[in-house]
Formats: C-alpha cells, sequence, structure tokens
C-alpha cells in the first residue's frame, strides 16, 4: 500500500492529483499534459522538489512518486509557446547559415539542425495556423521542412548547387520568420486570447453540463440541477468575457466588422436572463418548465455562440494569415 503521495501544482494552484498506474514523475506527465493540452495549454518547466526538469527530460523516467514531496508544473499558452518557438528560431537559423556560407558545417551539425528548425517550425506554425492549413504561409513551411528533410551530408558536399540551393531556402525561411514576429506584434495585446483554442474545450464541458442539468431535473435531483446550472453560470462569465475581446479584436478592422453587422449580440445578453428563470423554475419545482427552457433556449443559444465564435477566429486568421 502506498504512503503519502506527493503533493502536485500547476501553475502554482495545487491540484487533487490521484495516483492510478502511474509510477514515475514520467508517468504523471504524461497523465497530466493531457488535461493541460485539452485547456490550451502547453507544460514548459517543472520543479521536483525544486529541482527544475524539462518535460522531455529522460531523467523523469527514472524519478518514483514514491520519493517525491512536491511536483510543480509550469505551463504556457499554445499562443505563447509559438512565438517563443519562432523568436528562438530566427537567430539559430541565422547561425546555422553561417556555417554554410563557412563550409564549415560537420554532419554532426547538420542532422542537429535539420532536426531542430523541422519540429521547431512545424510545431509553433501548427499551433499558430490552426484555422489556416491551406494558406500560402503553410505551403511555404512544408516546402523548407521537405527539402531539410531530404538533404544529406555527402550530397550537401559534393553538389554546391544543393549548397546554394540550401542558403537559399535558409533566406526564405529568415524572411517567413521575420515576417511572422511583424503579426505576432499586431496581436500582442489580445491574440493569446483570440486564439486561445482551450475555449473550445470550455463550451463541450458547458453543453455536457447542460445534459447533465436536464437529467438530474427528469430525476427530481433539483439541488443537484440548481448547483450546476450556478457552476454553467459561471463558466458562461468566463465565455462571456472571451467574445467580448474578440469582438472588441474584431472591431479594430472594419472590413472584418463588417461582417459582423448582422449578428443580433443582444441574444447572447439574454442568456443571463435564461439562466435566471431556470434557477426560478428549479426553486419553484417547476421542472418541466426549467427543462423547456434548458433544451429550447439556452442549450441553441450556446450552441449559436459556439459557431459565432468558431466563425470569428476564422475571420481573424484569413486576416492575419494570408499572404
Amino acid at each position: 500500500m502506498r504512503g503519502k503521495v506527493m503533493d502536485v501544482y500547476i501553475m502554482g494552484t495545487k491540484v487533487d492529483f490521484k495516483v492510478e498506474k502511474e509510477r514515475t514523475i514520467k508517468d504523471v506527465i504524461e497523465n497530466i499534459s493531457e488535461l493541460v493540452y485539452s485547456y490550451g495549454q502547453s507544460i514548459t518547466e517543472l520543479r521536483v522538489d525544486g529541482k527544475i526538469y524539462y518535460p522531455t527530460s529522460n531523467e523523469l523516467g527514472e524519478i518514483s512518486i514514491d520519493n517525491v514531496k512536491n511536483l510543480e508544473i509550469e505551463t504556457a499558452s499554445f499562443f505563447e509557446v509559438s512565438v517563443s518557438l519562432i523568436f528562438s528560431l530566427i537567430p539559430y537559423v541565422k547561425k546555422f547559415k553561417e556555417l554554410v556560407k563557412n563550409k564549415t558545417l560537420d554532419q554532426y551539425q547538420l542532422e542537429e539542425a535539420k532536426q531542430w528548425i523541422i519540429d521547431a517550425l512545424v510545431s509553433s506554425t501548427d499551433m499558430v495556423f490552426v484555422f489556416s492549413y491551406n494558406s500560402e504561409w503553410i505551403k511555404t513551411r512544408n516546402k523548407i521542412v521537405s527539402f531539410l528533410q531530404d538533404l544529406s551530408y555527402n550530397e550537401l558536399n559534393e553538389n554546391p548547387k544543393l549548397r546554394e540551393e540550401l542558403l537559399n531556402n535558409l533566406e526564405i525561411l529568415e524572411v517567413f520568420l521575420t515576417d511572422l514576429t511583424k503579426i505576432f506584434e499586431r496581436i500582442e495585446n489580445d491574440g493569446e486570447v483570440v486564439f486561445d483554442s482551450s475555449i473550445d474545450n470550455d463550451i463541450s464541458e458547458m453543453l455536457e453540463l447542460i445534459d447533465e442539468i436536464s437529467l438530474d431535473l427528469q430525476l427530481g435531483k433539483d439541488s443537484d440541477a440548481l448547483g450546476k446550472i450556478y457552476e454553467f453560470a459561471d463558466a458562461f462569465l468566463d465565455l462571456f468575457y472571451y467574445l467580448n475581446i474578440s469582438v472588441k479584436f474584431i472591431r479594430m478592422h472594419p472590413d472584418l466588422y463588417e461582417k459582423l453587422k448582422s449578428y443580433d449580440f443582444s441574444k447572447i445578453n439574454e442568456t443571463s436572463k435564461i439562466i435566471e428563470n431556470i434557477i426560478s423554475a428549479i426553486n419553484q419545482k417547476d421542472f418541466v418548465y426549467a427543462s423547456d427552457l434548458i433544451t429550447y433556449e439556452l442549450k441553441p443559444q450556446l450552441e449559436e455562440i459556439g459557431n459565432l465564435i468558431k466563425e470569428i477566429r476564422e475571420m481573424i486568421s484569413s486576416k492575419f494569415y494570408t499572404n
């Protein structure tokens, strides 16, 4: 039987972590990563009893959780990680290009550079271009990645034209990365919120919560239903904040805002009134009316808001990610 289980903190907040089949810190991170990822976050750093590790460290597989008191996990949004990777690639590519020009590149350096550039470029752009996989940006990226994947050290040394082609691709990559940083500068204030994919997970959870409330009412569990509708109301406030930020962002670009003028935003404000009516109906034991409000008003409203948010994000991505 296990002794005291370690305390787990994510961004300084203690979480209720229950050991199932995990035996090492690596097992724990693999488990928690799925949850973190579903909220649009990525694990960036760990502290195991104060000692810092990266989430990909092989040492994590050798650390038994029985010997750990505290595990602290630092995360960052996909947007933050993407920006960080792009900015770190710029000096790296510049240095790599100098080695190619000076013909001082050995085989190990070539393979290492290829792997790092491909991994960082693909992962960062996949995060940012989540709605624009057919854009010219992705096409350019794929050409560069394909060239690097096929590049061999022996051919590079034997074929001067291949070296020139490599230099040309690296110059294209430098321009590509520089242009991306300009995009990040445009959206640095609200971009992280607008492109936060965790909102999709939030909406899915809210829809599941609606179904649970309806079931509780059918079973006569009004206290459970009431608790969950209050939980829904709190989640809706976060969703409303997200939507306000998104619309504010759209207003900065008149050509995009013009497309939203036909949408009746007053319906969103009515959602709070719907929630109040549901709470009132539950308190009065009118479960049939409460269920009707949930089924025919609240759920369709949430689905419509979800579609609106998706449309706004696609509009923004098309604005910034079309060459």
